[in-house]
């Protein structure tokens, strides 16, 4: 007797999203800007894994509408690059500009560097 197995999986995929180029390109031009993260993530989350990152830049985070904004402490490329490591910490695979969807390395290279 042969038995079949249908597996489904699906993986949410954490997207982070930036409704307007200029809330982003902002932080290369002046400092500061900002990225919706993925839905799930907690204030607490945050929290705990923007400490690591000070001395490049802050995060204020809405928990309500999970708006991040970012304030860069020194507004230079190395920060801006440590950026791409606190989304990685948060597990954010890709960030939507618009209807474009990018890659973490894409979308420094694209506004941030």
């Amino acid at each position: 007797m042969l038995v079949l197995f249908t597996l489904n999986c699906t993986f949410a995929q954490k997207t982070a999203i930036v409704k307007n180029k200029s809330q982003v390109t902002s932080i290369k031009e002046a400092g500061v800007g900002t990225i919706t993260m993925p839905g799930d993530i907690t204030a607490s989350e945050i929290e705990s894994k923007s400490k690591f990152y000070t001395q490049y830049f802050t995060v204020n985070f809405d928990e309500a509408t999970k708006i991040a904004t970012f304030n860069m402490v020194e507004n230079d490329e190395r920060g801006r690059a440590v950026i791409m490591r606190f989304l990685s910490a948060c597990d954010t695979q890709d960030i939507r500009v618009g209807d474009e969807i990018l890659s973490i390395q894409d979308f420094y290279q694209k506004y941030l560097k």
